[in-house]
């Protein structure tokens, strides 16, 4: 028997290793944290930005889409879709694409989405922070089945989901707490519908918080590092004389509609300069504002970086 497990285990090691070498050898670069995957392609914008990133809970047979910016990727000999992407990861995590039952989308740069799912919690007199449960018999189906997430979703499976729920994270930057980015995230539940529980009941069926905060931590290195060369760009701070000496952050948001995210200030979440899940924001502070268009892929740090003409913004 021990013999047989020992096997086994070498097997799975050797395709975990072989899959891994299948997307690098594509050209690649991915870089695994626990159950978190973070992959670059030297065809999108020279390697700084992340072609996807792509998180797992295994014991939930849960996928989250943190990026997806595949279809910013030039076409290229190697390149790599979205769904064999996908699909080498769920191998390489030992896991069967059409047994997930969980699989969520982070909303980013997707103004008409945000403003769906506003129109959503609006049309409920619900809460914008406030959890929704989708069943397919509700009008509020279809606003999300229209969604590039709904097709995204039917790219990388063949099963319909049962329920659909709209949920929010609260990220938050270590270096200053002061910086929330506020985003909106859709998860598609395969479960039957007892299984899919809302947390209004008995809890989430999945913890990915410690993960989101791992991914978060990466991008926010991503995006400050200084690797790059003889730019000035990549030292970046933020403080209130970036924003003209305002002594909040209400006024800097995102880009494209900030997809969802928005900057606020310290004065804007209650219990002080702490901010998790629980806490407090002012409606104001996440308002949807207007678009700006750009070229660069999807990132909730972009309206940081210097060439962001929502970096300096006029206060």
């Amino acid at each position: 028997m021990k013999s047989s497990f020992s096997f086994l285990s070498t097997v799975l090691s050797f395709l975990g290793l072989y899959q891994t070498s299948l997307i690098e050898d594509h050209g690649y670069e991915l870089k695994t944290i626990d159950h978190l995957h973070m992959i670059r392609s030297p065809h999108l914008y020279d390697g700084r930005d992340y072609v996807n990133t792509i998180g797992f809970t295994p014991e939930a047979k849960a996928a989250t889409i943190y990026i997806a910016n595949n279809d910013l990727e030039p076409i290229h000999d190697d390149k790599l879709s979205l769904a064999q992407i996908y699909n080498t990861l769920c191998e390489m995590e030992g896991l069967e694409p059409e047994d997930m039952r969980w699989i969520t989308f982070d909303v980013i740069d997707d103004e008409e989405t945000n403003a769906a799912i506003a129109n959503i919690h609006e049309n409920r007199g619900i809460d914008r922070l406030d959890e929704v449960e989708i069943l397919p018999s509700d009008l509020e189906w279809d606003p999300i089945v229209r969604t590039k997430y709904y097709r995204l979703m039917q790219m990388i499976t063949t099963q319909l989901p049962q329920k659909i729920y709209l949920r929010h994270y609260l990220y938050s930057s270590d270096d200053n707490r002061e910086l929330v980015i506020f985003t909106n995230c859709i998860y598609f539940a395969f479960a039957s519908p007892d299984d899919a529980i809302s947390t209004a009941h008995s809890g989430w069926p999945f913890d990915d918080q410690d993960q989101r905060e791992t991914m978060f931590a990466e991008e926010q290195d991503n995006e400050f590092s200084d690797d790059s060369e003889g730019s000035e760009s990549s030292d970046v701070s933020v403080d209130h004389e970036d924003l003209g000496g305002s002594e909040s952050f209400d006024t800097f948001v995102g880009h494209e509609g900030h997809g969802g995210y928005k900057i606020v200030g310290e004065s804007d979440v209650g219990g002080g300069s702490e901010v998790d899940q629980g806490s407090e924001i002012d409606q104001g502070s996440i308002d949807f504002e207007g678009s700006q268009e750009n070229d660069e892929a999807n990132s909730r740090w972009f309206s940081l970086r210097p060439e962001s003409p929502l970096a300096h913004p006029q206060v």
